[in-house]
């Protein structure tokens, strides 16, 4: 089993619902039709405590706050776990109405509306306890793994660094990478 630490990052992230400008924002049945409008949500598939999968079912915060939200503006909720970029390419495309839990970047909101703020989140590092790096400054000449579709890798916050990056679907997947 690795032990691992986590160092404190350079910038906080505000997150939110984010909605496509293009989403169209549910669905209804037809004049008179009491079927529920039908709201399709992306979540990460793999951020626990945050929104998780666990025997089949999406489980965590963003989903339960997502669900719960719908529901409150009369929607039937649908919510799909995915990766990151995944999402943001579905809802674009019109296949979810919105994305739970997308960091507000100035690049994002080229494309994605965004509600209020929910939460305020940190960019973290993870690197072994036995491991010198103490900062994002050494990370020089060193593999660095980002989730694609993430704030950290959408914000380009190491895009100037000399680090070597490597894009992976989620933070699990980052996790098994470390040396």
């Amino acid at each position: 089993m690795r032990i691992l630490r986590r160092l404190g990052a350079a910038a906080a992230v505000l997150a939110g619902c984010a909605l496509a400008v293009s989403a169209a924002g549910g669905e209804s049945g037809e004049s008179g039709d009491q079927r529920p409008r039908v709201l399709r949500i992306g979540v990460g598939r793999s951020n626990p405590p945050f929104a998780f999968v666990e025997k089949g079912e999406i489980r965590g915060y963003w989903a339960d706050l997502a669900r719960e939200t719908a529901l409150v503006l009369g929607y039937s909720p649908e919510i799909e776990a995915g990766v990151w970029d995944d999402i943001q390419a579905e809802v674009l495309a019109g296949g979810l109405d919105v994305a739970a839990a997308m960091a507000d970047l100035p690049e994002r909101r080229l494309a994605f509306d965004f509600s209020l703020p929910v939460s305020t989140m940190t960019y973290a590092l993870w690197v072994r306890t036995d491991s010198a790096i103490d900062s994002a400054a050494g990370l020089a000449g060193k593999r660095v793994a980002l989730q694609r579709g993430s704030a950290a890798a959408d914000s380009g916050a190491l895009s100037g660094s000399s680090a070597e990056l490597t894009f992976v679907p989620d933070d699990a997947d980052a996790l098994v990478l470390l040396d």
